[in-house]
């Protein structure tokens, strides 16, 4: 079951040694919570997305606003928890 909220949105990219482990981490929580994850391959995306995410993979967004990147730790719960909270979710 997913709410209606957008779907948290995951950069990744081919041979990044952190998405894999944040990517795990953060299926674990989206699915305990009821929300989608799209995951898509940051080299896929325009040149402008390309460009201001560069370096910051694995990079997590909702609307437009990042929430986390690099690594799936406290603070980027927390982060996730507060934009879903202010989201009307949980």
């Amino acid at each position: 079951m997913t709410s209606g909220l957008p779907a948290l949105l995951l950069y990744v990219t081919p041979g990044c040694g952190l998405c894999g482990p944040f990517r795990e981490r953060l299926a674990a929580f989206a699915a305990a919570r009821g929300v989608a994850v799209q995951v898509r391959d940051l080299l896929g995306e325009d040149a402008a997305t390309r460009l201001r995410h560069r370096y910051d993979v694995p990079v997590l967004l909702a609307g437009g606003e990042v929430l986390a990147r690099h690594r799936w730790d406290a603070a980027a719960e927390q982060a996730v928890e507060a934009w879903l909270t202010g989201h009307g979710h949980c």
